[in-house]
């Protein structure tokens, strides 16, 4: 059984709502490491298989979340769906995206 040499946090949080009562669903989420927690990250096997099939992604530039998110796997099975997945899913149905409205 592996024996933990090491704890680091991974944020995450992308297509997940970030403020009570708002819908705000960033594309993606930045974590910041240390050289010493990326190389520990990059040994970890659920690391590696998360990066493999493009769900999370290691840049040591400073750049947007959400537009670095843009070439990654949007497809995760356990993030909630969007506005987009709810229209494709039901094409038929009048799907309001936005504020809720005050009636």
């Amino acid at each position: 059984m592996p024996v933990p040499v090491a704890e680091v946090l991974i944020k995450g949080g992308a297509h997940v709502v970030q403020k009570k009562g708002e819908l705000i669903t960033p594309m993606g989420v930045r974590t910041l490491v240390t050289d010493e927690q990326l190389e520990i990250l990059q040994q970890n096997e659920v690391f590696k298989i998360h990066t493999e099939n493009g769900f999370l992604t290691v840049d040591n530039q400073k750049r947007n979340p959400d537009n670095v998110a843009k070439n990654m796997n949007a497809k995760d099975p356990s993030r909630p769906k969007t506005g987009k997945d709810l229209k494709d899913e039901f094409p038929t149905t009048k799907i309001t995206v936005g504020k809720p409205s005050e009636e």
